[in-house]
């Protein structure tokens, strides 16, 4: 799996412009992927000074190929522990053997946060898990860092 599509070093900021990115999804196995689902989550953010330091406040999209729109979708935080596995972006996923997809997504922070946002960074996490909630494989998960600007 790989995150791509980013600038060489991506920035956000509260209320500032979204930036898309794209999900690849790769299955080099023999066996098909079946009835999967994948999690886009921001990370623990060092821009906020919280007991759980999650992620500022935001919105995420994917880019709808068939309407030439972009579509909402959860927009989920990392917290205390791993419930936000259980909050996939798409579901009922099927990639058979050495086969590809890619996903394109839009991220932003809202302009109005509760907590103060100041200069810090951030992952972006993407995560293939199976029907029971577990990684496929080690390649079924990928990261980016986002350098983040104060609010």
């Amino acid at each position: 799996m790989t995150v791509s599509g980013l600038p060489s070093d991506p920035v956000l900021a509260p209320g500032g412009k979204a930036l898309p990115f794209t999900v690849t999804i790769a299955n080099p196995g023999p066996t098909a992927y079946a009835d999967t689902s994948l999690v886009v989550s921001m990370g623990h953010c060092s821009c906020v000074d919280t007991p759980t330091s999650e992620a500022p406040q935001g919105t995420l999209q994917e880019w709808s190929p068939a309407t030439g729109t972009w579509d909402s979708v959860r927009y989920v935080t990392e917290g205390t522990g791993m419930d936000f596995i259980s909050r996939p972006q798409l579901t009922a996923l099927s990639l058979g053997p050495g086969t590809s997809s890619s996903f394109t997504f839009r991220v932003r922070f809202k302009a109005t946060q509760p907590n103060p946002v100041h200069k810090g960074q951030v992952m972006l996490d993407a995560t293939l898990l199976s029907r029971a909630q577990q990684l496929l494989s080690p390649s079924s998960a990928a990261s980016a860092t986002f350098q983040v600007e104060a609010h």
